[in-house]
């Protein structure tokens, strides 16, 4: 209880009040932090600047690299849908020499549940330019991929 005649920040009044939590068998502890209450203003205005630069650093080290290389340009593309719904297919390369080829038909067993089987690959060089190629499968039983470094 705050005496009618003590104000917040009185040495009464913090007193009185730690009296009163000791009286309860209460502790008083320091709040987290309360240790920068003891640095000086200049020391303050150092602490949060160093913690501002490392959060900058933090945040420009984790961003990505813009590279100055142009996006690849699709140089072919071919694709066959007159047979759709039933089946597709196409393909095409890029610029990068990466390439894409899918087929893809629904298959009915004659159990009366159609299932669409899809069957494809792609080719791509990676950063120090080796050739990676990954061919897939899907269809009722689930989805296969196989990786293959070409070159």
């Amino acid at each position: 209880m705050r005496p009618t005649s003590a104000q917040i920040g009185d040495s009464l009044y913090i007193k009185r009040s730690y009296e009163t939590a000791s009286t309860f068998g209460v502790r008083t502890i320091a709040c987290p932090g309360s240790h920068l209450f003891l640095l000086s203003p200049v020391n303050k205005m150092l602490f949060v600047l160093v913690i501002c630069l490392a959060s900058l650093v933090g945040i420009l080290g984790a961003a990505p690299a813009i590279e100055s290389q142009p996006k690849p340009q699709v140089l072919s593309y071919e694709m066959n849908t007159a047979n759709m719904p039933n089946s597709y297919n196409y393909h095409y390369n890029s610029s990068d020499g990466s390439s894409r080829t899918e087929q893809g038909e629904f298959v009915d067993p004659g159990t009366g549940e159609a299932s669409l089987n899809v069957a494809g690959a792609v080719r791509w060089y990676d950063d120090k330019g080796h050739l990676y190629e990954m061919t897939y499968k899907a269809g009722r039983r689930g989805y296969t991929t196989i990786i293959k470094k070409l070159s």
